[in-house]
């Protein structure tokens, strides 16, 4: 793929599973420019890349009627996806990736169905003040990967059902239910299709990369890549072995979202593992300090090492977090 032109790539698959194993493969390529992938999942709730499903999601319900669960590679919080949800992703080089120009294109997107998005935060967008869209981020070593939900005409009861988030992030964010705070696209505007919103994120893309390429799935990766993803993934050691079924952990509230600990007797090493629960965005924050503890080098990390002040920020605060734990 190095050295090609900007794409679309629209999956035909609803299974998230596969659709999730299709952005790691992507992200893995030495990709020549952008590319734009779009595509639904059935019934599906995705957590972030440090996050105890336990502690966010109603499982049991989720198995009783037949609800995957899926981590993604990115941070942030967890969503609820059914077929009114449009997940887009934007994948590109280093050199070309920009959070800011992404988002700004599917706001333009929306702009040209008459919708007023706005940026709210440092990942979502709102409109009218509720909520449709949550953004995740990841910096791999051969691209970088943005991607995010549209609430086009989701159920949002059922999202009330399967999300169970700690009650400190709904007093953080002054409401109810997660319910509350969004909304479809389709409620403001009931013209609005899932069809109408991708096509016009589809020729805002073409126009800004100047391209008329669409490619298939299969055009880059072979059913058996897809596959050995997609049981990694999909393996209960990926999605649950790191994490208590309950956790006895202190719960704090940062202006950029939630955090707790967890400390679990390692009975190789004799000390303890550290398991940080959160919804930063910044999915190598977290991991930079889970290896600072394995390694005793908690707080070694300098200024440098990150790619922004925010990042920064996340990270000093976690860990003076732990420190007043410990």
């Amino acid at each position: 793929m190095k050295g090609a032109t900007s794409a679309v790539i629209i999956s035909s698959q609803t299974n998230a599973y596969y659709n999730l194993a299709v952005e790691k493969l992507l992200l893995s390529q030495e990709l020549g420019a952008p590319y734009l992938f779009l595509w639904q999942s059935q019934n599906a709730v995705v957590i972030g890349a440090h996050q105890n499903p336990y502690a966010e999601c109603n499982l049991s319900k989720m198995q009783s009627d037949s609800v995957q669960l899926a981590r993604r590679i990115s941070g942030g919080g967890a969503v609820y996806h059914d077929l009114g949800n449009l997940n887009f992703c934007f994948i590109a080089p280093k050199e070309l990736y920009s959070e800011k120009k992404q988002t700004q294109l599917i706001v333009k997107a929306l702009f040209s169905l008459g919708l007023n998005a706005e940026i709210s935060g440092r990942n979502d967008l709102t409109v009218n003040g509720f909520k449709f869209s949550g953004n995740a981020y990841y910096r791999g070593s051969k691209a970088c990967l943005h991607h995010g939900t549209l609430l086009i005409s989701s159920d949002l009861n059922l999202l009330g059902i399967y999300l169970a988030p700690p009650k400190e992030k709904l007093e953080k964010r002054g409401v109810k239910s997660v319910k509350s705070r969004v909304t479809n696209l389709s409620a403001i505007n009931q013209s609005i299709t899932l069809e109408a919103v991708k096509n016009a994120i589809i020729n805002e893309f073409c126009v800004q990369s100047s391209t008329k390429k669409i490619v298939s799935i299969n055009e880059l990766f072979s059913d058996e890549q897809i596959n050995e993803q997609m049981q990694l993934i999909s393996s209960s050691d990926y999605l649950f072995a790191r994490w208590q079924e309950k956790p006895q952990a202190k719960v704090k509230s940062f202006k950029w979202g939630i955090c707790s600990v967890e400390y679990n007797a390692n009975n190789q090493t004799g000390g303890n593992d550290i398991k940080i629960n959160t919804d930063c965005i910044y999915p190598e924050v977290v991991a930079v300090i889970e290896s600072e503890y394995a390694k005793n080098s908690l707080g070694k990390s300098n200024r440098d090492y990150f790619s922004s002040n925010d990042e920064y920020d996340a990270y000093c605060g976690i860990l003076k977090f732990i420190r007043e734990e410990l």
